[in-house]
């Protein structure tokens, strides 16, 4: 966020509903957020669960949780009680930052734990054992800037869990490098130009946390939804004159369902990025029909920070392929005692980079 501001000065930032925030201003918050953190004793390499569907203080709760040198856990709201339990005990969070619709679930999920985080939440208190998001800060520090000598690129800055398909969710550790590189990569490979996109991911996603961490690298702005619902996003994509955004296949479904999508400018939309489920080749090609903008489908794991391949928009996009890999990213197909196969063989992917 500092290269930003310092790189394309102050802008609207972020859009959500009636509101907006600059760059400039989300830096303010974010900063007087880690003062506060560290005014209730957070130490560099603690844990803070951040749950709560799409807003902008989640963005806020990350750059704060970051410049308090602590580490940033973000959570799927729609998890069960138990499941939430088991990831602030695993991972021995000191605070939970959340929104009311989510109090219940998370006051079940702190009655099965022995060491009960603190719990801050965005919007309005509505029992006496929590914080208001904004009252926590502390309004006292007029720093526009956080430096500290501590802070290491190879410093864990996120732990994502999991889905836990196969046992109980994972917390996978990556560095303030592992998403910086891929940021500034998977933006050049897609050759990303500075816009107005949608935030239609989840911000608890790995995936929809890298979209917004490279539009902090190229200068962006987000129109933040918290929920996906096609009619909003077509007056969105008419609104703000979108060029291109990230979604999943089954929101791709969803607007080439929608019955009214006719009612809607989307002239201005060229293309939009497929990943984290397999993208059908006949939805693929009936979104382009519709939208006449192109899809580019691409893959990637929480592990690898996350992209590892994606279309050019200077290459011609292969239906059923997931691309090539992004820079500095290398694969290999390999069999089971790790030997490279030749092309057409089915194996194991093997992938390297930062």
């Amino acid at each position: 966020l500092d290269m930003n501001i310092e790189r394309f000065g102050e802008y609207p930032f972020l859009f959500y509903g009636e509101k907006s925030y600059t760059n400039v201003e989300t830096r303010r918050y974010a900063n007087r957020l880690a003062n506060g953190f560290k005014k209730a004793g957070i130490q560099a390499g603690d844990r803070i669960l951040v749950i709560m569907p799409n807003a902008p203080e989640v963005l806020i709760a990350y750059q704060g949780i970051t410049r308090a040198d602590a580490i940033i856990v973000p959570v799927m709201f729609s998890l069960h009680p138990k499941e939430i339990a088991y990831i602030a005990k695993d991972c021995g969070a000191k605070l939970i930052i959340t929104s009311k619709m989510l109090l219940e679930q998370i006051h079940q999920a702190i009655a099965l734990l022995n060491v009960k985080p603190n719990i801050i939440m965005i919007d309005e208190i509505t029992s006496s054992n929590t914080i208001n998001f904004y009252e926590f800060m502390d309004s006292n520090v007029s720093l526009e800037e956080i430096h500290d000598e501590r802070f290491d690129s190879n410093d864990i800055a996120v732990i994502l869990y999991t889905s836990g398909t196969t046992g109980n969710p994972k917390g996978v550790m990556l560095t303030h490098m592992n998403l910086y590189s891929n940021a500034v990569n998977s933006a050049k490979h897609a050759d990303v130009e500075r816009g107005t996109t949608l935030g239609i991911l989840p911000l608890a996603h790995v995936y929809g946390l890298t979209i917004s961490n490279t539009c902090y690298i190229v200068g962006s702005s987000i129109v933040i939804f918290s929920r996906f619902n096609p009619a909003e996003v077509l007056a969105a994509i008419e609104e703000y004159k979108i060029k291109s955004f990230a979604g999943v296949p089954a929101m791709i479904h969803a607007l080439v369902s929608y019955p009214d999508h006719h009612q809607y400018d989307t002239s201005s939309l060229e293309s939009i990025s497929s990943g984290s489920a397999p993208l059908p080749a006949a939805l693929m090609t009936a979104f382009e029909r519709i939208y006449g903008a192109k899809v580019y489908e691409g893959y990637g794991l929480s592990e690898a920070a996350p992209i590892v391949t994606a279309h050019k928009k200077s290459q011609p996009a292969k239906p059923g392929s997931v691309g090539i890999p992004i820079p500095g990213v290398q694969i290999k197909i390999v069999d089971k005692n790790t030997e490279e196969l030749p092309v057409g063989e089915v194996g194991e992917v093997l992938v390297k980079g930062d």
